[in-house]
């Protein structure tokens, strides 16, 4: 596979554009911190509910630097698809 859908769009609509890495896929980690028991041995690990967030890298090839901004256009904020 050489291209990505973003939120609907095919960069494969571009002439020439490419990913050439779709970057390491990680799990979301649950935040969480660990609390000392006292009286027992060990420590207790209380979750809040929420989730770390991660970072992926995607590396795209493209022939006009008018084709980055188009692209970039299609993320939005939270919620990309």
């Amino acid at each position: 596979m050489d291209y990505m859908i973003i939120n609907g769009f095919n960069t494969s609509s571009l002439p020439g554009c490419v990913v050439t890495d779709f970057g390491k896929v990680e799990a979301a980690k649950p935040k969480g911190e660990k609390a000392t028991l006292y009286g027992v041995n060990g420590s207790y690990r209380v979750l809040d509910g929420s989730f770390d967030g991660y970072e992926r890298t995607f590396i795209l090839y493209v022939k006009k630097m008018v084709e980055i901004s188009s692209i970039l256009d299609k993320f939005q904020s939270n919620d990309n698809v």
